[in-house]
């Protein structure tokens, strides 16, 4: 198995666990990580600066809505704990 297998059933697992309107952000992380490796064995510089800010924006993005996503459902959790 190729060493980067293991990046792509993450990209692939991740797609199946997030719910419909967060799905297509595994996609993009997956052709990220596509990209990443045509430029890092093959075609250097094929990325742009803009290509790079939109990958960040977009990845801090995800580490928000994931975030949020854990704190709702530690709130709901201990709202349940507690018989609210």
């Amino acid at each position: 198995m190729r060493k980067n297998a293991f990046h792509q059933q993450t990209f692939a697992e991740l797609q199946k666990q997030l719910p419909p309107e967060q799905q297509s952000i595994a996609l993009y992380f997956d052709r990220a990580r596509r990209k990443r490796n045509v430029v890092a064995y093959e075609q250097p510089g094929a990325v742009s600066q803009s290509e790079v800010a939109e990958l960040v924006e977009c990845t801090q993005r995800f580490r928000t809505w994931v975030r949020e996503s854990v704190q709702r459902q530690m709130l709901s959790s201990n709202d349940q704990a507690s018989g609210e």
